[in-house]
């Protein structure tokens, strides 16, 4: 990642606003950091994956903190739900095959009724 700079000309908690929806929060005063590319947080100092390292303002760090932890535990959040939808479908699946496997092995019979009537 290389070293960009954008100017935005508006207020600054207008941009916080518009980027707060893409996982950017404010650090200290006039800078964003996106929460996707943080590797670790010691003391008031914050690692990037980039190999950057921003500081924490000391009196927006617990709001800093909060929001990372939201934004960890939404993560993780999704994970979950992921690896729960896969093991379904393998489940499903599962289910399945062991049914058709059975049938196909005359677990299962087919019982056809005919109704006939006679007129």
């Amino acid at each position: 990642m290389s070293d960009i700079t954008y100017e935005y000309d508006c207020i600054f908690e207008k941009l916080v606003e518009e980027l707060q929806p893409y996982d950017f929060v404010v650090n200290c005063r006039g800078n964003l950091v996106n929460l996707r590319h943080i590797e670790k947080i010691k003391g008031f100092i914050i690692y990037m994956d980039n190999g950057k390292e921003l500081q924490i303002a000391q009196r927006r760090s617990n709001d800093f903190r909060e929001e990372v932890n939201k934004f960890c535990r939404e993560i993780h959040r999704r994970k979950m739900n992921t690896i729960l939808l896969v093991l379904c479908n393998a489940l499903s699946c599962f289910i399945i095959s062991t049914i058709l496997f059975q049938f196909m092995n005359g677990k299962y019979k087919r019982v056809v009724e005919i109704d006939m009537y006679i007129l």
